[in-house]
């Protein structure tokens, strides 16, 4: 089955167990009692449809990379833990070697040519990270992977995937300790995109209230990979928070933000709050694993 009709049938199935995404348009004639609001429905975009390619390479990305730290919990059958988790999003350059085979050129127009996201993950004591997430892609093209590598350190033994997408036959090396060194192949698809790379391709979406797209969900890459990873269709919703939100650092409540919503075949719901700013700072994240990110402060160094 050729890949759009593919994609086109498994949403199809999603909205069966997804509410139809709607808006709201109020009666027109005043010269009469409304019956109540009138619903249109609105078909979700292609992810690429829905994006603002052009987000990555404005100016407010020149300079130091966004540091944002926040107060992270993961509730899991043995209780809460507790930690924190600092997001690091910038420009950054590219090897030689990397973009000839990733098939693109340096950016003329600055010196960087990828934006890099690094999400660490530390424990309640603050020592060194326990986990950690690196993340490449295009400056006109965030949905593209590079490259994606998950380094972690655990009680069986350290843990650590490569996902090197941007190799003629592009592969995801695994090591850990029970299924030790593996290489699979990466094949996921046009348009997919991986979920540890959401908090950087949400961000360039063309915030409006309504906005609804689809796209091909990547498994986590964040752990050991007992075989090539899979990808599930998935919906993502945008629209304005209902309730005002607080802004660490800032002197006023603010409802200046963007709430998005992903709803994944397979089960996965994580949902996204941002800040209505140049750079769209992520402020709250929560899913439907029990692990939920607050921001603490955001600065740019």
């Amino acid at each position: 089955m050729p890949m759009r009709a593919a994609t086109a049938a498994a949403l199809l199935a999603l909205a069966a167990i997804a509410p139809a995404q709607e808006t709201v348009r109020p009666d027109r004639r005043a010269d009469r009692p409304s019956a109540g609001p009138v619903a249109v429905r609105v078909a979700p975009l292609e992810l690429s449809i829905a994006a603002d390619d052009g987000f990555y390479r404005s100016s407010v990305w020149e300079g130091a990379p966004e540091v944002a730290d926040y107060d992270a919990e993961t509730v899991t059958a043995a209780g809460a833990r507790r930690g924190r988790v600092e997001l690091r999003l910038g420009r950054g350059a590219l090897s030689r070697e990397t973009r000839a085979e990733a098939g693109f050129p340096r950016d003329p127009a600055t010196a960087e040519d990828a934006m890099r996201l690094r999400v660490s993950g530390l424990p309640a004591d603050f020592a060194a990270p326990a986990w950690q997430v690196d993340f490449w892609a295009p400056l006109a093209e965030p949905r593209r992977v590079l490259r994606s590598t998950y380094a972690a350190s655990t009680a069986e033994g350290p843990l650590f995937t490569d996902a090197q997408a941007w190799r003629t036959r592009p592969a995801a090396v695994s090591h850990g300790p029970r299924f030790g060194t593996r290489e699979h192949p990466l094949s996921l698809g046009p348009g997919a995109v991986l979920e540890e790379a959401l908090p950087l391709v949400l961000r360039a979406l063309r915030f409006e209230d309504g906005l609804s797209a689809y796209t091909q969900l990547a498994e986590p890459l964040a752990r050991e990979l007992a075989g090539p990873p899979t990808t599930s269709p998935a919906i993502i919703k945008v629209r304005r928070p209902a309730r005002p939100v607080v802004v660490p650092g800032a002197s006023r409540t603010t409802g200046e933000a963007w709430e998005v919503a992903v709803e994944a075949e397979d089960g996965r719901r994580l949902r996204f709050v941002f800040d209505d700013s140049p750079t769209r700072t992520l402020l709250r994240y929560e899913d439907d694993r029990g692990t939920a990110w607050r921001l603490r402060s955001v600065s740019r160094r």
